[in-house]
């Protein structure tokens, strides 16, 4: 519910959500940002101000483990189990190493895991055909020569 009244631009609210969620902005780098000078926007009205301190209150809440790592509520069990008290540690060190990982590769996991929760059997089929098509892509190609080569492997998604 971030419906603060009228003095509240939507868009404008979603942007300010936004920095504050996901890059961890403050009041203070909002001042700064939002100053009006040069290219910069207006500063925030009393009625946003408002609306950024009930933003950051929920954001500084403790939210369950699926949520912070957007994952199925399903595999909580299973993660915390293997990883116990290290399972966002871990689950970040993991999200980082995808950078350096196949898009197309990315792709199949993703598709796979989706078709996971209601039928294993439909998944299982699924990673068969997945895994069919990235045998024959150019990345599959560039990983083999990266390895063979002791280099990095430079993916282009196809």
């Amino acid at each position: 519910d971030y419906d603060g009244g009228e003095g509240v631009d939507d868009m404008r609210m979603q942007v300010v959500t936004a920095l504050s969620h996901l890059e961890g902005w403050t009041a203070e780098d909002f001042e700064n940002a939002f100053s009006g000078a040069g290219h910069n926007p207006g500063a925030l009205n009393e009625d946003e101000k408002l609306l950024l301190k009930k933003i950051s209150t929920r954001r500084n809440q403790k939210m369950p483990l699926p949520v912070q790592g957007n994952f199925p509520d399903w595999m909580e069990p299973h993660l915390v189990r293997r990883f116990e008290d290290d399972l966002m540690d871990q689950a970040l060190a993991v999200a980082a190493s995808f950078d350096a990982a196949s898009p197309l590769a990315l792709a199949a996991v993703k598709s796979v895991v989706a078709a996971s929760d209601p039928d294993m059997a439909t998944a299982n089929a699924l990673s068969e055909t997945e895994f069919a098509e990235l045998w024959f892509s150019e990345d599959h190609r560039e990983a083999e020569a990266a390895f063979a080569e002791k280099r990095s492997p430079a993916f282009k998604g196809k």
